[in-house]
């Protein structure tokens, strides 16, 4: 298997079924219907290990709380301000989801399951992932790789293959380890983010709230405001401050963004 570099993995898995997998695995399993709240959002922990559970993202967005009469205006029109203050107030309840490390442990636990079950996609992207420097990806291809060793993980001929090739070239000393950014940090971040503005946008589409607006506007409180404006201003409020030309180019626009709207689409008309 030839190694690739973490921009190539970037690149090429984008749009892969690796990418999808994780893309179904942060929002799919958290939706049962959009108009619902979601049920236990905790099956990505493998319990016969007695590992601590880590939620799967979006575990709230399905719960239509976040807003109340208050945001209409009596001519009908929208209250922007109050409705920036009603999903200022909810933010708090995904606040946890958003940083570094809820990110790394969701990531870490999704590999781990993936190598345990052998799922070929998955474990792949982990395969290349651990080949180019990424700590996370390397560390679970070990552990798991340690917990067949020792008999507490059954695998047979054909099984597991990515893992022993891993490990083969961890003996062979086979491995050029290229450690890079941490792009995984803001996984977890980013698709909360993505579908908080896709639950806003859906709820307030019926008073011509659009989800973007254009550059021109953007950061500008007078000018009319869309549904990514009101979450950035919502969760700066709450310590978290990203620009919203970054959130509008980087997260919403962004194929991650794409594949998580495309999902919650889905969901929202099943």
């Amino acid at each position: 298997m030839r190694e690739m570099s973490l921009k190539e993995i970037k690149g090429r898995l984008l749009n892969s079924t690796s990418h999808a997998a994780i893309s179904h695995a942060l929002v799919g399993h958290a939706y049962h219907r959009a108009d619902q709240p979601p049920a236990s959002t905790d099956a990505v922990v493998c319990r016969k290990h007695n590992e601590p559970s880590v939620s799967l993202a979006t575990g709230e967005i399905g719960a239509p709380s976040i807003f109340d009469a208050s945001i209409q205006l009596p001519a009908g029109l929208l209250d922007a301000n109050r409705a920036i203050d009603c999903v200022a107030a909810w933010v708090p309840k995904m606040l946890h989801k958003l940083t570094p490390e809820y990110s790394q442990d969701w990531f870490r636990i999704l590999l781990r399951k993936a190598l345990r079950e052998d799922r070929p996609t998955l474990s792949e992207y982990a395969f290349h992932l651990a080949n180019a420097g990424d700590k996370i990806a390397g560390e679970e291809m070990r552990r798991v790789a340690v917990e067949i060793s020792r008999g507490e993980l059954a695998s047979g001929p054909g099984q597991h293959l990515h893992l022993r090739h891993y490990c083969d070239g961890i003996l062979l000393q086979q491995q050029k380890r290229r450690p890079g950014r941490p792009w995984h940090n803001t996984y977890v971040r980013d698709t909360e983010i993505c579908a908080l503005i896709w639950y806003v946008h859906r709820e307030l589409k019926k008073y011509d709230v659009r989800a973007t607006r254009t550059r021109a506007s953007h950061g500008d409180d007078t000018k009319r405001h869309s549904a990514i404006s009101i979450v950035v201003v919502a969760l700066s409020r709450n310590g978290l401050n990203i620009e919203e030309t970054h959130v509008q180019d980087n997260i919403w626009n962004s194929e991650r963004g794409k594949l998580v709207r495309t999902l919650l689409d889905e969901v929202a008309h099943r």
